[in-house]
């Protein structure tokens, strides 16, 4: 099988491992990434911010940010630096269901980590670090 789909396949079966974790704690896969890239964020995200680095669309983060402000996860701020735009920031009760997602996924992951050695890990992080730093989709990679 050529490399690109085992790393596909790969990629696929931890995506489905990492879902469920989600799942037990009771956030969505959006929900998931709009916590993860807030968790990230030295002083919040606008909901563009958040959508661009999330890939999610607008309407979608929306929805999320309005979920997660329900549950007390995140607050909706003014941006120190610009009065008039809102920010949206993890508050700690968010920062712990992030964890704790976290925690389940590297239970989930535990049975791929014990089949490489730590250094084996680096290596295929390193080696697919640098491809995904070479975006073969962008005009410039074209023949």
């Amino acid at each position: 099988m050529p490399v690109e789909l085992v790393i596909a396949d790969v990629g696929r079966r931890m995506t489905m491992h990492a879902l469920a974790a989600v799942d037990s704690v009771g956030i969505s896969e959006g929900a998931w990434w709009v916590l993860y890239e807030l968790a990230h964020a030295t002083h919040g995200l606008s909901l563009i911010e958040v959508a661009q680095r999330t890939s999610l669309s607008p309407s979608t983060v929306t929805t999320v940010t309005d979920q997660l402000a329900a549950r007390g996860w995140i607050d909706r701020e003014r941006a120190a630096d610009d009065r008039r735009r809102v920010v949206v920031v993890i508050t700690d009760a968010g920062a712990d269901v992030l964890d704790e997602a976290l925690a389940r996924c590297e239970t989930k992951f535990a049975e791929y980590h014990s089949r490489l050695t730590g250094a084996e890990w680096q290596q295929l992080q390193d080696l697919l670090q640098r491809l995904s730093d070479h975006d073969l989709l962008t005009p410039a990679a074209q023949p």
